[in-house]
């Protein structure tokens, strides 16, 4: 969770206080899925679309061994098209945006909570249920060019050069 969090004394825990107090498969969040923070509800058209919080994200092993692939398969498509990226946060809400199964994004029930995952986990504010302004599509995108993997990735001249390309590299 984002040390700012806590920035304010009344927001801090008390010594030696957990600052997750639930279970979050026992609370309704599959075991398949990572809980994360709905805050703003910017539009598809928005060139700085930020819907998911980065500040905290929640899971099981599973959901993030199944969400981290989705998250660089979606980073990748965009570096693939030449999309600006910007920031952890546009990424985490197409990938989410485009991966349903692997995502349980929650509305605090007021846009702009931005520390609202800290009385969710406390136990002050529930989250078992799917934030139902969430953009998702209805299925994953199946044009998504495969995650590079074991090689160098670079940029020359408007192209993206990846290690099998480095003659490319030798003339930038």
């Amino acid at each position: 969770m984002d040390a700012g969090y806590f920035r304010e004394q009344r927001d801090a825990p008390s010594i030696n206080t957990p600052i997750v107090n639930v279970n979050i498969t026992e609370a309704g969040v599959p075991e398949e899925k990572v809980l994360l923070l709905h805050v703003r509800n910017d539009k598809l058209t928005s060139p700085s679309r930020v819907n998911i919080a980065g500040n905290a994200f929640v899971g099981t092993s599973r959901a993030f061994l199944e969400f981290y692939p989705k998250y660089y398969e979606t980073f990748w498509h965009w570096i693939s098209i030449k999309k600006f990226i910007g920031s952890d946060q546009f990424v985490m809400t197409e990938t989410c945006r485009r991966y349903k199964a692997n995502c349980h994004p929650f509305f605090p029930g007021r846009f702009k909570s931005w520390f609202a995952m800290a009385y969710a986990m406390s136990g002050k504010r529930p989250f078992n249920e799917v934030s139902s302004q969430y953009l998702f599509l209805d299925e994953p995108p199946k044009d998504v060019p495969k995650v590079p993997s074991g090689m160098s990735v670079s940029f020359c001249k408007d192209l993206i050069v990846t290690g099998s390309d480095q003659n490319i590299l030798n003339n930038c």
